[in-house]
C-alpha cells in the first residue's frame, strides 16, 4: 500500500520493494530500520521485477518521494525462466532515477535451476547487471550480495534453499541497514 511510511518520521523515506523474501524478513526489516528511517515495505510474493513497477511508480510518484530505495526484487524471473526480465529491469531503473541511492540486492543463483531449467541464466545475468551499476555509478547504486552470502551460509535459507529462515532473515534486515548507512 503506496504511501503508508512507519518508523522515524524525521529520518530518510526508504521504499522497501520485494517479493516473498522481503515479505517474510518485513518485520524484522522494519525493527532494524525504524529507529533511523522512515519506511514503506511493499512487498508482492511470487511476483517478477515487471510485476512490481505498478507499485514503484506510485510510490515514485508520491510527494515527498522516497529519498533512497531498496530493491530486493528478481528471484522470481528465473524461476519461471523469465527472459524479459531485462526490459523490467531497465524501467525499474528509471522509477528510482531520481533517489538519492539506490540499493540493489543480488539473487540466489540457486533459482536459476530450481524449476528444472538447466540452460537458465537470469539470476546470474541480474546479478551480473547489479554488479555493473553498483560499479559504474558508485554513488547512486550500492549492492547487497545476498547471493554470496547465502552460497556461503547456506544455513539461513529454508529446505527449498530460496526463502530465508529466521536466521536468514535478520541477516538481511542487517545487511539492509548496514547498506542505508553506507549511502552518500
Amino acid at each position: 500500500m503506496a504511501g503508508c511510511y512507519i518508523g522515524n518520521a524525521n529520518g530518510p523515506r526508504v521504499e522497501i520493494i520485494g517479493d516473498s523474501i522481503t515479505f517474510l524478513a518485513s518485520a524484522r526489516i522494519a525493527s532494524t530500520l525504524e529507529p533511523a528511517h522512515s519506511i514503506e515495505v511493499n512487498v508482492v510474493p511470487g511476483v517478477t521485477i515487471a510485476g512490481q513497477l505498478g507499485g514503484m511508480s506510485s510510490a515514485a510518484a508520491e510527494q515527498p518521494p522516497p529519498t533512497d530505495w531498496i530493491v530486493n526484487l528478481g528471484t522470481n524471473d528465473p524461476l519461471d525462466n523469465d527472459t524479459a526480465w531485462r526490459s523490467g529491469s531497465d524501467q525499474m531503473l528509471a522509477v528510482t532515477s531520481s533517489a538519492r541511492c539506490v540499493v540493489l540486492v543480488t539473487n540466489n543463483t540457486t533459482a536459476d535451476t530450481l524449476k528444472g531449467h538447466p540452460d537458465a541464466h537470469v539470476a546470474t545475468e541480474e546479478n551480473a547487471l547489479i554488479r555493473t551499476l553498483a560499479r559504474s555509478y558508485p554513488n547512486h547504486y550500492l549492492w547487497i550480495d545476498w547471493n554470496g552470502l547465502v552460497q556461503t551460509h547456506p544455513r539461513w535459507l529454508q529446505a527449498d534453499t530460496v526463502h530465508p529462515r529466521i536466521l536468514g532473515q535478520r541477516k538481511l534486515a542487517k545487511w539492509y541497514g548496514l547498506a542505508l548507512s553506507t549511502c552518500p
